[in-house]
């Protein structure tokens, strides 16, 4: 989209949004709206937000992370392809990932 999720003007307020106990959102929804209105752009929010844990004890690990970011990968293959009805097997590879990753 070109727009930064965390900008903020004032610096401080977003320091404190950041690193802080606050229980405002990491990334506010005004950031957030432009990503929701790409295809799939739910699934990237969904990544974000489950990836961008304030509390160390909370997040997930870097496989946690890669396997969570394969499934957004797939998804978007498959939005592909369903644009793309050409090229099935496409379909085929994306959908065969997502069962894969989500019965290991």
């Amino acid at each position: 989209t070109g727009e930064f999720l965390f900008y903020d003007e004032d610096w401080i307020r977003f320091f404190i949004r950041v690193t802080g106990t606050s229980s405002e959102d990491l990334i506010p929804s005004d950031r957030l709206a432009p990503l929701l209105a790409l295809p799939q752009g739910q699934v990237l929010v969904d990544f974000f937000r489950a990836v961008l844990i304030r509390d160390p004890n909370l997040r997930p690990s870097v496989l946690e992370v890669q396997q969570r970011w394969d499934l957004v990968c797939a998804a978007m293959a498959l939005r592909l392809s369903d644009a793309l009805p050409l090229c099935p097997h496409v379909r085929d590879l994306a959908a065969r990932g997502v069962s894969e990753r989500i019965h290991a």
